[in-house]
Order: C-alpha cells, then sequence, then structure tokens
C-alpha cells in the first residue's frame, strides 16, 4: 500500500486566462483536494507561480506533475516535499476582548503582533508554518475568534538553483 503524504508544487506559467482553472481540472480528474493555493508574479518577468499543497502518494503526484508539464502555458513544475522547502503563511485573527481574558499571554510565545486593537475587538497578525498558526489558533478562548483568514502556503526551494530552471 502506497503512503499518503503532503507535497508542494511550484507550478511555473504564462500569465493567461483559464490557466488557474485547466490546473484545477487536472487535480480534479485524478480526485485530488487542493488544501492551499497561492498564486503570484515570480522571479521571471512573464511568469506567474502558483504554489499548491496536496496529500498524495508519491507515485500520484508524480503523474499528475507530468500532466500539469504537457499544458501549454506551463513552463515547469516542481514537486517539494516539507523537509525541501522554506514556507510560510499569513494568519489574520479579529478577537472579541470580553472572550479572551489575557490576549498578551494567549499571543506570547508566537511569531504574533497586534496589527490593531480597539475596545471591543483586537486584530492579531501571526506569519508561520501551518502548525505554529494552528497551535495559535487553539489557543484562544473558546467563542474569541470571531473571524479568522489564512493564505495559502508561499514556498521556496532550500536549493541553490532557481526552480524554475531544469537543471
Amino acid at each position: 500500500m502506497f503512503m499518503e503524504k503532503e507535497f508542494t508544487l511550484s507550478i511555473y506559467t504564462e500569465n493567461t486566462v483559464g490557466v488557474l482553472g485547466r490546473i484545477c481540472a487536472i487535480f480534479t480528474r485524478r480526485k485530488l483536494n487542493i488544501e492551499s493555493i497561492s498564486a503570484m508574479n515570480s522571479e521571471t518577468p512573464g511568469l506567474f507561480r502558483f504554489t499548491i499543497v496536496i496529500t498524495s502518494t508519491e507515485d500520484q503526484i508524480y503523474k499528475v506533475a507530468g500532466q500539469l508539464e504537457k499544458q501549454v502555458d506551463i513552463t515547469n513544475v516542481n514537486v517539494f516535499n516539507r523537509e525541501e522547502i522554506e514556507y510560510k503563511e499569513l494568519a489574520i485573527f479579529k478577537v472579541d476582548l470580553s472572550r479572551e481574558d489575557n490576549l498578551m499571554d494567549t499571543i506570547k510565545n508566537v511569531d504574533a503582533k497586534i496589527i490593531t486593537m480597539g475596545k471591543n475587538f483586537a486584530t492579531i497578525e501571526v506569519n508561520g508554518k501551518d502548525d505554529e498558526i494552528d497551535v495559535l489558533r487553539h489557543k484562544f478562548q473558546p467563542g474569541a475568534v470571531v473571524d479568522f483568514v489564512r493564505s495559502g502556503r508561499i514556498a521556496i526551494s532550500k536549493k541553490g538553483q532557481h526552480a524554475h530552471i531544469e537543471e
């Protein structure tokens, strides 16, 4: 039996209409759920970069990567495990101060900062790995978090070369 694990795909594309839909369709056909996605301009002018997190078997993820690379608008696909990348996510919490007894103690020892502090609510920002954000989320009192938003993963290879250039 094949073991499923988390993979991060770095997909370089031309920035054309419909490319995201075509990428998602490939995952849908394989019945793979996208757990996180972010898209942005890349370090190379004219290339766009998608960072997608998927849990799958190694065999299946490389088959998907091969299908992605066959797409006209896609210039390169890199597959990474957690150990091969540096990655972060951003989360913003809106906290009801009447339900959170000691906000400073809650965010202590976490790379979090208070963005705004009002009479009734505080807005907290945290940058970190997914598990670090989850730790903070569970530290708040029940019902204290009234709004929560989290970005998709951004990641960069630990290798010395540019990720979009074939070796």
